[in-house]
């Protein structure tokens, strides 16, 4: 994949891989669907992070090239379109926009709309696999058929592109022809020459001390226990490390002293959202259940007592109140007529909203009558 420097004004960034000889069925096939969908929505901020693009690696031919180009430079037939009808890059935002049957994609055109270049991917052939991160390209659509399969993920975030990719690919190797091999692609950006492979799957481990888990989960569970529940929630091979041994040459960390008691886990690629010890031990409390935690009356004793000003604006009520008013506090939003015109009572002034979502709504937070 060669990436040029235009890319740096909208989408700098792109990490490719492929999974070869992919045996689809109709549940994997929607599996993998659904998957890119979850990404893009969660980890990927509704495509503005990163963009999931799928193709069929049997119709394209490498190397690819990833560029940004004026709107009237880019001409292709969309996924979406049932017939061979090809359109220039804002005229397909346009129909997007506009058009009911591809609602679903309006939004997504707001990432790039107003940009004077948009992102493109083409092959050798100066085919369109992509228009990164609205819509893949007709020619190379993924289809039940597909043995070979081509991903590549563009985006602003570099770290968000790779966790997706290998999201991806450590989730569906499972049904290459050899499982859980994946193929690398090189990615070359042009401005500066630097080189380097993807995917990364990355891993790396984590540990999280025997102390904090029993302080935290309030359940002292046995520290071979602790490694089964790690491992049933993909954080193994997981190890107990007892106070001041040594690591073996295996670990990495030759002559390490462990100072407490500790279980050390291996974070697979799977699993980014693993990011500090506690992570760790809530997933122990997953596995371990929460309804199995006893409920037990806390050593410490706390006394609940109003903020100061919570106080006085109770005592400032109260005395409102006996000199004859009445308040009313209302828990939502009112509209003006709600408020005036169905009680028959002239429109006054009130608290409203500066930007309501519509222009009838007003906020009460309360007033005296």
């Amino acid at each position: 994949m060669h990436v040029e420097s235009s890319t740096n004004q909208i989408r700098p960034y792109v990490v490719c891989a492929v999974l070869r000889g992919i045996t689809f069925d109709k549940r994997r096939y929607k599996s993998f669907i659904d998957l890119q969908e979850k990404l893009h929505q969660n980890i990927c901020r509704k495509r503005t992070y990163v963009a999931i693009g799928t193709h069929d690696l049997d119709t394209i031919s490498n190397p690819f090239n990833y560029q940004a180009l004026e709107p009237n430079l880019i001409n292709f037939v969309p996924l979406t379109e049932n017939n061979n009808k090809s359109y220039e890059g804002k005229e397909l935002l346009n129909y997007y926009r506009e058009n009911s049957s591809v609602k679903h994609l309006k939004s997504y055109t707001d990432i790039i709309y107003d940009s004077p270049v948009y992102p493109i991917i083409y092959d050798n052939n100066h085919n369109v696999l992509s228009m990164p991160p609205i819509i893949n390209s007709k020619h190379s659509r993924i289809q039940m058929k597909t043995k070979n399969i081509f991903i590549e993920c563009t985006g602003t975030d570099l770290t968000k592109a790779n966790i997706v990719l290998d999201t991806i690919v450590t989730m569906f190797s499972e049904y290459c022809e050899i499982p859980f091999t994946i193929e690398p692609v090189t990615i070359i950006y042009k401005e500066t020459g630097i080189m380097h492979k993807t995917p990364l799957l990355s891993h790396r481990s984590c540990d999280a001390t025997i102390k904090d888990i029993h302080g935290i989960i309030g359940v002292n569970i046995n520290p071979l226990e602790i490694c089964k529940l790690c491992d049933r929630m993909q954080l193994g091979p997981s190890q107990y490390l007892e106070a001041s041994s040594c690591e073996a040459v295996t670990s990495g960390r030759v002559g390490e002293v462990i100072l407490e008691n500790m279980i050390r886990v291996q974070v697979p690629p799977t699993r980014s959202d693993i990011l500090h010890a506690v992570d760790i031990i809530e997933d122990i409390a997953i596995a371990y259940g929460y309804n199995n935690i006893p409920l037990v009356i806390p050593s410490t004793q706390c006394f609940g007592a109003p903020l100061p000003i919570n106080q006085f604006c109770d005592l400032l009520r109260a005395e409102i109140a006996r000199a004859g008013y009445m308040e009313m506090l209302t828990h939502g939003l009112c509209s003006t007529a709600e408020n005036f015109t169905y009680l028959r009572r002239p429109i006054d002034a009130a608290v409203t909203l500066s930007n309501p979502a519509n222009v009838s709504i007003i906020c009460y937070y309360y007033y005296l009558l």
